[in-house]
């Protein structure tokens, strides 16, 4: 699952994030972590977020799909 998401170093992605549907850039997958720039409507990046679980890779993609 993390090799997939790999492919989308850099790119705008969706994140459960306090309960809700964020929009971030992700910025690394590795060691079953991966860490997302949590980005304001300007595209301005407000906080880090670092999911230690594949389980939240698994939302974020189905997110993605969504969109």
């Amino acid at each position: 699952m993390l090799d997939l998401l790999s492919e989308h170093i850099g790119q705008r992605v969706c994140v459960w994030f306090e309960k809700r549907l964020a929009v971030g850039i992700l910025r690394g997958v590795g060691d079953g972590m991966l860490c997302v720039d949590i980005t304001d409507k300007g595209g301005e990046i407000v906080r880090s977020f670092i999911a230690l679980s594949c389980v939240t890779a698994v939302r974020t993609l189905e997110a993605q799909a969504k969109l």
